[in-house]
C-alpha cells in the first residue's frame, strides 16, 4: 500500500502522539494486541516535513500451550517490572497527551488478579505446623501469590493510579469536551503541537474502567 492509501484508511482524528521530536531512531513502548499504523515525521532544518506510514501487527513475544502456576507468577512480575519501566519513561516525557498510549497499552495488558490467590498467604500463620502456601501450591489452579509479590502488586496499581491521575491534570479542558472540533482542528494543523482531544479522554477512561473490572 500507498503513503496516500494507508493515510486513507485511518479514520479522521483518530491518530494520537507517541513522541516528541527526537533524534531517535528507535522508540519503545508496550502496546495492546492488535493492527497499528504509525506514522512518522522529519524534518529538516529548512522546516519541510516528510511522511511515512508503516502498518504494524503487535502480538505477544511468545505464546505457550501449557501454562502452569509458577509460569502465571513469574508473568505477573515480569509484567510489573516491564510497566514500570513505561511509567519511568513517561514521567520523565511529563507530556499528557504523549503519556496516554503507553500508559493506558500497560493498564490492558494487567493480568487479572481475580485468577491468583491473595488470601492464602495472609491467612497462613508462620508459627503453624503447616508448610507456607507458596511453596507445596499444585502445577495447575490459582496461583498462590507470595506476601512480598502481593505487596509490589498493591504498590504498582497505587503507581498506575497516580499515573492517570498525572496525565488528567495534563490534559488540556477542552478535552474533557468543550469545543473539541476547533482543538482537532488546531492540533492537526500544528504538527509539532502536544494538545489533547476528546479520544485522549476515553482511552483514559476506558483504562479507569478496566482497572475497576
Amino acid at each position: 500500500l500507498t503513503d496516500q492509501r494507508v493515510s486513507a484508511l485511518v479514520p479522521q482524528n483518530a491518530m494520537v502522539p507517541l513522541s516528541d521530536w527526537s533524534q531517535s531512531p528507535t522508540l519503545a513502548l508496550p502496546l495492546k494486541e492488535g493492527m497499528y499504523v504509525f506514522e512518522g515525521r522529519a524534518r529538516d532544518a529548512t522546516g519541510l516535513e516528510a511522511k511515512k506510514y508503516v502498518v504494524a501487527w503487535s502480538h505477544p513475544a511468545y505464546q505457550e500451550a501449557v501454562v502452569t502456576s509458577y509460569d502465571r507468577i513469574r508473568h505477573l512480575e515480569t509484567y510489573m517490572r516491564q510497566s514500570r519501566q513505561a511509567i519511568l519513561q513517561v514521567r520523565a516525557f511529563n507530556r499528557g497527551s504523549v503519556s496516554v498510549v503507553p500508559v493506558c497499552a500497560a493498564v490492558f495488558a494487567l493480568p487479572s488478579m481475580y485468577d491468583y490467590d491473595f488470601m492464602s498467604m495472609i491467612e497462613w500463620n508462620a508459627a503453624s505446623s503447616e508448610p507456607m502456601p507458596n511453596l507445596s501450591q499444585p502445577i495447575y489452579g490459582a496461583p498462590i501469590v507470595s506476601r512480598e509479590t502481593r505487596n509490589e502488586v498493591v504498590t504498582f496499581l497505587f503507581d498506575i493510579m497516580g499515573v492517570l491521575m498525572d496525565i488528567i491534570f495534563a490534559l488540556e479542558p477542552d478535552s474533557l469536551g468543550a469545543d473539541a472540533r476547533r482543538l482537532q482542528e488546531q492540533y492537526w494543523q500544528d504538527s509539532t503541537s502536544n494538545l489533547s482531544t476528546p479520544l485522549h479522554m476515553e482511552v483514559v477512561a476506558g483504562a479507569l474502567a478496566h482497572l475497576s473490572a
